[in-house]
């Protein structure tokens, strides 16, 4: 997609530190949850995730057709419910009934996902849209972080700059993200757009990551956190190059790769 150069703008305020200052280094978030271990984005992966011993999770929102936030990766059902439509067009009360991979876990609200978490997980709350825009998205997940007195612990994050522009414009206090990777286009494949927005801190793919690169970036004032990171060696490797946060499907290859203590899941 052809995006506006957002330089033109008058950029924000800086937003909100990430992570907040005492944290962890490396940070460690499970993603989608502890998706290696259950569901992606159900309750029951972040309940193992709340109990392994990361600092938070990372997890995708986007809106159902009667305008709830729901907590979903995928923009249709094929893959992960095994039904069709997309999720912006079936209403709350039909999404509520169908079940995550084949699981008895269905898919939560954006809500209910942060009651879950508790009141000390950090969270990377992915916004996500196919979309050029899509501002209710933007303005309903910030509204309930901001409602919720959240904003310490919250990082916002998306693929897509111009929702990026939405929240550092209407919400510049709220700490925000760009995320790119092997996949992004050639244009947003680079830390221009998110510094141009005031942004500090870009989750990058881990394999178009090496310490050149990482070192390149903190050397913008970026904070680095790198994804998909599954192994405890490539946890390792990356934390050895002074990567600011790891995010992985499995907690426990993360603390391992980072030096922690690993916890059983069920403590």
């Amino acid at each position: 997609m052809q995006a506006r150069n957002p330089s033109s703008r008058q950029v924000p305020g800086p937003p909100g530190d990430w992570p907040p200052p005492g944290s962890p280094r490396p940070l460690l978030l499970a993603h989608r949850g502890a998706s290696g271990l259950a569901p992606e984005n159900t309750l029951q992966a972040f309940e193992l995730a709340r109990r392994s011993g990361v600092d938070g999770c990372e997890f995708d929102v986007r809106l159902c057709a009667s305008g709830q936030p729901v907590v979903f990766h995928d923009p249709d059902l094929k893959r992960l419910c095994g039904a069709p439509g997309k999720v912006n067009q079936i209403i709350w009360s039909r999404l509520k009934n169908l079940r995550v991979l084949d699981s008895d876990q269905r898919i939560p609200l954006f809500e209910e996902v942060l009651d879950a978490l508790g009141p000390d997980m950090l969270l990377d709350i992915e916004l996500k849209s196919e979309s050029l825009v899509e501002p209710e998205l933007a303005h309903k997940v910030c509204r309930i972080v901001l409602r919720r007195a959240m904003r310490s612990r919250v990082i916002i994050s998306s693929f897509n700059p111009l929702l990026m522009a939405v929240v550092r414009k209407n919400y510049p206090s709220l700490a925000a993200a760009a995320i790119y990777g092997e996949e992004s286009p050639f244009y947003l494949r680079r830390p221009g757009p998110a510094i141009s927005m005031g942004m500090k801190t870009v989750f990058v793919d881990q394999h178009i990551l090496n310490p050149n690169r990482i070192q390149s970036l903190q050397a913008k004032g970026l904070a680095v956190h790198s994804w998909t990171v599954n192994t405890a060696e490539r946890a390792r490797q990356l934390a050895g190059a002074g990567i600011d946060g790891l995010i992985g499907n499995y907690p426990a290859a993360l603390l391992e790769g980072a030096g922690r203590a690993v916890r059983s899941p069920g403590t």
